[in-house]
């Protein structure tokens, strides 16, 4: 393509400096969530009205990523132009709201009451996922403390999801548990394993660490020590394991050490979660700054870089994902959100909400499901407002430059903290460090970084 017919809008294009390199910098179209790495030569060039000078090379990448524009080429769709019709694939069966940890930061407070979802409302939950038009589901049971179900509960749950399957060869049923573990045992296991569940254990580091900000309602033992024999039974068992680690006051300075801790123990995957002002949260001495999250993360980057953990990190893939491919796979990190569109959780007594966060809210509620049907409470004036909230409509997002990578992702979160979901997110500074930093690793080391980061069945996945 002639140079004469093409354009760069610098008031459409961000320049955003490396940190380390003064003559290299990160040129990004917020529109299209696209971006590009140049030196000061070719950004002076296009400043300068001088794109003749540039390279062809160089100047078809630019085009391909829509930082310069031609009549003749065909633009890059933003992620906006990849949002799907509602087809929840996740469903989050709160079983109960009891638990036998008190952990500081508990979003969902868990423990103030003891409830237990009856099995008929798990099998009507069950009935009610399958309504999805998704071909992949996955049932994930949830708490407070699932297990605090029992194991005949739990085989009743699994025989029910077996005739589902049998009745619905078309549908892709996936079963899936998050347990602090303290609980577990062969009886339980043997009925995970032979049902094919993945296992999610919540642990936030070292004894020394998790002891502190998840200890046990009654008695003093260790939760850390009961965690790790969890461990060794899903091992013995064979069941995939992975870590849910939330990011503290208590463990934020000492991430590195908490990864190389969960590495060891053998889990082949773990997600870093900041905690939120939530729940129990709310005025906890565990809250963090977006810059100590962001401080602590690059940590744990750095071991991965550096081969020294196997294990999968997240958030750091869905990160990558988004930075390199214009498809929003993870459901809480697209605009909108995942809400009422890839999930819908269910409470113990059959009531249906957007996503977990904002369970046991009466303003939050759907339905349920013995009255209502999928479609029903998709098509609910609740379930369009969380479809409604897209990041160009939010005030303090809609000229960000790292708007449509990130999403301004939970609205629940915000909702809870901020008493309106259509404000940024609590982490946007996170965000605003955590993008450039990630492509200046890949800059640097861009096989590597992708190598040690990221795994496409993981991608692929959404999980």
């Amino acid at each position: 393509m002639h140079p004469d017919t093409l354009q760069f809008r610098p008031e459409q294009i961000a320049a955003v400096p490396f940190s380390k390199r003064p003559d290299r910098w990160i040129l990004v179209n917020p529109t299209v969530a696209s971006w590009v790495i140049v030196d000061q030569e070719a950004l002076d060039c296009l400043r300068g009205g001088a794109i003749n000078k540039i390279s062809v090379k160089q100047r078809e990448l630019l085009v391909r990523n829509s930082i310069i524009t031609s009549s003749t080429s065909n633009h890059r769709e933003g992620p906006a132009s990849h949002i799907m019709s509602p087809a929840p694939h996740l469903a989050v069966f709160h079983v109960t709201d009891n638990c036998n940890l008190a952990c500081k930061y508990c979003y969902a407070d868990a423990g103030r009451e003891f409830n237990l979802m009856s099995i008929e409302t798990a099998k009507a939950g069950i009935d009610f996922a399958i309504q999805s038009r998704s071909r992949r589901i996955n049932l994930l049971l949830h708490g407070g403390e699932p297990l605090l179900c029992g194991a005949e509960w739990l085989e009743e749950f699994c025989k029910h999801v077996k005739r589902a399957r049998k009745n619905h060869p078309e549908k892709d049923i996936r079963l899936r548990m998050q347990t602090n573990g303290t609980l577990l045992t062969d009886d339980y296991c043997r009925i995970l394993a032979a049902n094919g569940f993945h296992v999610s254990l919540s642990l936030d580091g070292p004894k020394d660490i998790n002891d502190k900000v998840r200890p046990f309602r009654v008695g003093g033992d260790s939760s850390t020590d009961k965690v790790i024999n969890a461990v060794r039974l899903l091992k013995k068992y064979n069941l995939s394991r992975a870590a849910i680690s939330t990011v503290t006051s208590y463990n934020h300075y000492r991430l590195d050490e908490v990864a190389l801790f969960l590495d060891k123990l053998g889990f082949s995957a773990v997600k870093f979660n900041c905690v939120y002002g939530i729940g129990r949260g709310a005025g906890s001495d565990c809250l963090i700054t977006p810059q100590q999250y962001f401080n602590a993360i690059k940590k744990v980057v750095q071991l991965r870089m550096d081969d020294r953990i196997k294990m999968m990190v997240a958030p750091i893939n869905y990160l990558l994902q988004n930075l390199l491919d214009p498809e929003r796979r993870y459901m809480c990190m697209k605009s909108p959100c995942g809400a009422s569109n890839n999930v819908l959780s269910f409470d113990a007594e059959g009531k249906v909400y957007p996503c977990d966060d904002l369970l046991n809210t009466a303003a939050f509620s759907l339905g349920d499901v013995f009255t209502c049907t999928m479609d029903e409470v998709l098509r609910s004036n609740l379930s369009r407002k969380f479809r409604e909230r897209v990041v160009n409509r939010i005030t303090g997002c809609k000229t960000c430059v790292w708007r449509a990578f990130c999403g301004s992702c939970c609205p629940a979160q915000v909702l809870l903290t901020k008493g309106d979901m259509m404000r940024p997110s609590n982490l946007c500074e996170y965000y605003k460090r955590i993008f450039p930093y990630l492509i200046e690793s890949l800059y640097n080391e861009k096989i590597k970084t992708l190598k040690l980061l990221i795994r496409r069945d993981k991608l692929e996945s959404g999980d």
